[in-house]
């Protein structure tokens, strides 16, 4: 599906005209190909994989202001995550799984460990967004984005794994784990120098460790060794992206991107890595608009090369609505949804545009939708709410 929008430069003075129209509280799950990535096959394993942020909040700002839930406000809430490790086809794992809250910066806050039935829970939390890291044996590892949203209380979530394949490529996790051009180790191995294959080895290890720099030590080593190791490249930007040093992670990117032109990948991290930055310099509406405009043409260039990229459509979506261009998000949104419709949340983003776009019966079958398919979505109170508000105050 071809998604048309404005030229460069046309499209720029429109995002420097309009940029402060759309609302900013929009949470962003980063979608990084690497190995701080959890393996996000198009289908079945992004379910698994928290892609999209809680359209909530914006959905509820747009709608009410600040009059919304004002009963809420004062309640001392013990803000929480409980949830449930399960294996693909909704069975149980069999044995206690260690389960790590990290910030997204992958720093560790807390560890525990499964119980009998596979449950977990964290407590006494601050508001904010979090990864649940799961690793477990005989299991590919997953790592999920939970939002703790204020005065919500907890947030459930289910992380669902799946049994590690006898193919040597599925001990990979991340970019390597899906890359249809990917060797495994051992091939790495009769291609590339031996030290810098085992400094790349290294790196992901001290990266499960939580030990970020000494990880980016190991893969800068590694590709001085090996200037054309493009997972190392890659996988290096995305450590970089995660400690915020966003020049050295575009340059990573961008080098990847040189060795592997036939990979949507490296475009995917580009256009990720913009738009975390945009969301950093929202106060600079100017500035605010060329990076969205860098983080569109990469992630158009990405779904040329892969028309089948759900992560690639959902990024493209959401550049487009903060680049406040309402009717290319929807369209790019849509499509990521049909190429992966466990991305269920898709719905709140739709329902976000209608409500701009007045559109109050869109808005209602949208919010219909995701309840309908989310029956026990933790938020579920809170959207029936806020449909029941529209409704009431719209005339569906």
């Amino acid at each position: 599906m071809e998604i048309w929008r404005p030229s460069s430069a046309i499209r720029r003075r429109i995002s420097c005209s309009v940029m402060r129209i759309v609302p900013s509280a929009v949470f962003i799950a980063q979608l990084v190909y690497g190995i701080n990535a959890a393996d996000t096959s198009e289908v079945a394993t992004m379910a698994r994989t928290a892609v999209v942020g809680l359209a909530l909040v914006l959905f509820t700002f747009c709608a009410f202001g600040a009059q919304v839930l004002p009963q809420q406000r004062n309640r001392g809430v013990d803000l929480a995550i409980r949830g449930k490790v399960v294996i693909g086809n909704g069975g149980d794992v069999g044995q206690r799984v260690e389960v790590r809250l990290e910030k997204t910066t992958m720093q560790v806050v807390q560890t525990t460990y499964t119980d009998g039935g596979g449950g977990f829970e964290f407590r006494n939390l601050a508001p904010g967004s979090y990864f649940i890291s799961v690793t477990a044996d005989g299991y590919e590892s997953a790592r999920q984005q939970v939002e703790v949203f204020n005065n919500f209380g907890a947030s459930n979530v289910t992380i669902f794994i799946s049994k590690s394949a006898a193919d040597p490529r599925a001990r990979l996790s991340g970019l390597d784990a899906e890359d249809r051009d990917v060797i495994d180790i051992s091939q790495m191995k009769e291609n590339l120098p031996k030290k810098a294959v085992q400094e790349y080895e290294k790196a992901i290890e001290e990266k499960k460790r939580g030990k970020l720099e000494n990880a980016i030590k190991l893969l800068e080593n590694a590709v001085r060794l090996a200037p054309n190791f493009y997972h190392a490249h890659n996988n290096l930007g995305s450590l970089y992206q995660s400690l915020k040093r966003y020049p050295e992670a575009e340059k990573e990117y961008t080098r990847s991107r040189e060795l592997n032109a036939k990979s949507e990948r490296p475009l995917v991290n580009l256009g990720s890595l913009y738009i975390e930055e945009a969301e950093l310099e929202k106060e600079n509406a100017e500035l605010t608009g060329r990076i969205l405009d860098q983080a569109l043409d990469a992630l158009e260039a990405a779904v040329k090369l892969n028309p089948r990229s759900a992560p690639a459509y959902l990024l493209l979506g959401t550049a487009n609505y903060k680049s406040s261009f309402l009717e290319e998000a929807e369209a790019a949104f849509k499509k990521a949804h049909d190429l992966n419709p466990n991305l269920t949340r898709i719905h709140l983003w739709l329902a976000n545009i209608y409500v701009m776009q007045h559109k109050w019966q869109e808005v209602i079958d949208e919010t219909d939708t995701y309840l309908k398919e989310n029956p026990n979505a933790p938020d579920r109170a809170a959207v029936e709410d806020i449909r029941a508000k529209i409704a009431r105050e719209h005339g569906q």
